[in-house]
């Protein structure tokens, strides 16, 4: 039986009940206590996060092997301190995906601060060495256990470049009617609070909550029941607590409702996206939290998240106009229209089309200016100025990606 090690001040009362079952609980089981050695050895596997691993006091030797999970998502500073514990002895694995949330290192760009986290160093090392040894310390895994086929095709084409990986199919099953991908199209006011530091959008709210409820009530789970702790809600600032607020008044206090940047690791039958924005809050000077127009790999782990089902509510012209991946919204919508899991049911393509204005004046709200650099000339299918650099695919120049895709092709 494994061991999971929680900090002493973890809210005890916040922990899954499941989880605590292979915590270290103090006597009265009200609170968690830290291991000594003694009651390390007692159990084959050990669960700390790394930078719990830094307080076990344990000799060098005591573990026979240390895996890394999510290694691609922390800094090296945060890796290495379970790596204290190795000898020449010690079998190490890292494991991660550098193409989904990193931590952001601000002196550079963001695609680039993947580069400084062990797992993608220690990929580009092994491709630099030419012994059999460097290409066997390289396992890609291709068990899709967690989404539905049609969303982890969606994600692969746009965040991958390729659509042909060969994937085991997962066996989550789809909503029993609707198409599992699905776009509301919801405008609204977004209104600052009350610390004039975050945005919040009222008719957002309304129609997420709207979605959950028929999701909850109409729901024939192939899967046992389906209870709210199914469902995630995933925004930002205040409108994060607003939407619990709302939720508890419709007894639906269960409902996960997360800021994006908790979701790694987690999963849900149902994820709803509440992007807040649209182009008046975008265009103004105090527009906060645009990691849904700019993060491509944040949105690449949001998708991930959700089993059967995944939901966005916004402004369309605005996915469509604004940000750094424009064109991987466009491509969401498209989608949706033409499986008919589009709201209102009779919106089109055209309705949605963004001015081009509207992109103008995004780039240069970020750069006075921008419009008139050569890689605003482009047009986009729908008549729309685009920069050739908005639609930043992660695939772009990734030499770790390049390596994976011959190797998992078919016919490679």
């Amino acid at each position: 039986m494994p061991l999971r090690i929680k900090h002493i001040e973890s809210f005890f009362h916040e922990t899954d009940p499941t989880t605590l079952q292979y915590c270290c609980l103090s006597e009265d089981g009200c609170s968690f206590h830290f291991p000594t050695q003694n009651e390390l050895e007692q159990y084959p596997i050990i669960v700390p996060t790394t930078t719990a691993s830094h307080s076990l006091h344990v000799p060098p030797d005591f573990f026979s092997h240390i895996l890394i999970d999510e290694a691609a998502q922390m800094l090296e500073c945060e890796a290495i301190m379970p790596l204290a514990y190795t000898t020449q002895d010690t079998g190490v694995a890292l494991a991660g995906d550098h193409l989904q949330s990193t931590l952001k290192v601000f002196s550079m760009g963001n695609r680039k601060s993947a580069d400084h986290s062990l797992f993608n160093r220690l990929f580009q090392y092994y491709q630099q060495e030419t012994h059999q040894l460097a290409s066997q310390c390289r396992i890609v895994f291709r068990e899709n256990y967690r989404t539905t086929e049609t969303i982890i095709l969606f994600v692969l084409h746009n965040f991958y470049g390729t659509s042909k990986i060969l994937m085991e199919d997962s066996g989550i099953p789809d909503h029993p009617s609707q198409f599992p991908l699905m776009f509301c199209c919801v405008s609204g006011t977004p209104e600052k609070n009350i610390s004039m530091t975050s945005w919040l959008n009222r008719d957002e709210i309304v129609e997420v909550i709207k979605r959950i409820q028929e999701f909850y009530q109409d729901w024939d789970c192939q899967r046992g029941s389906c209870d709210q702790k199914q469902i995630c809600v995933v925004s930002h600032g205040s409108q994060v607590k607003r939407l619990k607020e709302e939720l508890r008044k419709k007894q639906l206090e269960e409902i996960v409702v997360e800021n994006s940047e908790n979701m790694p690791g987690r999963e849900f039958r149902v994820v709803i996206l509440s992007t807040i924005h649209t182009q008046d809050s975008l265009l103004s000077n105090s527009a906060t939290h645009l990691e849904f127009f700019n993060e491509p790999r944040l949105l690449n782990t949001m998708m991930t998240r959700a089993q059967s089902q995944l939901v966005v509510v916004d402004d369309p012209s605005v996915l469509c106009a604004f940000g750094h991946f424009s064109e991987i919204w466009k491509r969401f919508i498209q989608r949706t229209l033409e499986q008919g899991n589009t709201l209102p049911s009779f919106l089109k393509m055209e309705d949605m089309e963004p001015s081009s204005l509207l992109h103008l004046a995004w780039q240069n709200r970020l750069d006075p200016g921008t419009a008139a650099r050569e890689d605003l000339e482009e047009e986009d299918n729908y008549g729309v100025a685009t920069s050739q650099a908005s639609d930043a695919i992660l695939c772009a120049d990734d030499s770790i990606l390049e390596e994976l895709l011959a190797e998992t092709l078919p016919g490679n």
